[in-house]
């Protein structure tokens, strides 16, 4: 070994395979709002700002392409975090109506034998209950496949537990969806807006 001579000691990356999952999400809304700001040249200011820019996006790919390799993650990370997680700050929680959305899924379960359609009705009618409320469509879809998954072998189990008080309320949402001209004009609105949202929120997916 000579004599005087400084050794330069290796640099092993410490950073464990939890802290790396956890790091990258930590960068998410600067690489995001890096690639915004340059594809739309707007200063950006908010994550609501962001979110609002994300519906004027109509080709994704090529915004998770370039924000997973400044991540260094996958294109389905970005993306899967994004509508997962990320998204979910714009929207209302539903986990005070579990129970209730819990309730619809069952009453249907005697009444339809087709899982896609059960679980479309009883987000319609969810939704339709809580017209104030803007819930995130695809929390809801996640939730129903969850509780349907109990009931996969012929959807049989256990008798519905009715939320009460909702009862009336879901029998007459039924009756508005099939027959529209009973829904009153007062409600139209914000289903429609409603519809909005969800469209901007497939458009960019």
């Amino acid at each position: 070994m000579p004599c005087g001579g400084s050794q330069t000691v290796p640099q092993h990356n410490t950073t464990s395979p939890h802290q790396q999952h956890i790091m990258w999400k930590l960068h998410f809304n600067g690489a995001l709002k890096q690639y915004l700001s340059q594809t739309t040249k707007v200063a950006i200011t908010s994550d609501a700002q962001m979110y609002e820019l994300m519906s004027t996006q109509r080709k994704s790919r090529g915004i998770w392409l370039q924000v997973s390799e400044q991540l260094n993650v996958t294109q389905q990370q970005v993306h899967d975090y994004f509508h997962n997680t990320w998204i979910k700050q714009f929207f209302d929680s539903f986990d005070e109506h579990k129970a209730e959305l819990k309730s619809i899924v069952q009453s249907l379960l005697g009444q339809v034998h087709d899982r896609s359609l059960i679980s479309q009705r009883a987000i319609d009618l969810f939704v339709n209950l809580h017209l104030k409320e803007n819930f995130h469509v695809k929390s809801l879809q996640q939730f129903v496949h969850h509780e349907l998954q109990k009931y996969k072998d012929g959807f049989k189990g256990k008798p519905a537990v009715h939320v009460e008080k909702k009862k009336v309320e879901v029998k007459e949402t039924e009756k508005s969806l099939q027959n529209p001209s009973l829904t009153q004009s007062s409600s139209q609105e914000p289903s429609e807006a409603k519809s909005s949202d969800i469209s901007k929120y497939i458009l960019f997916g």
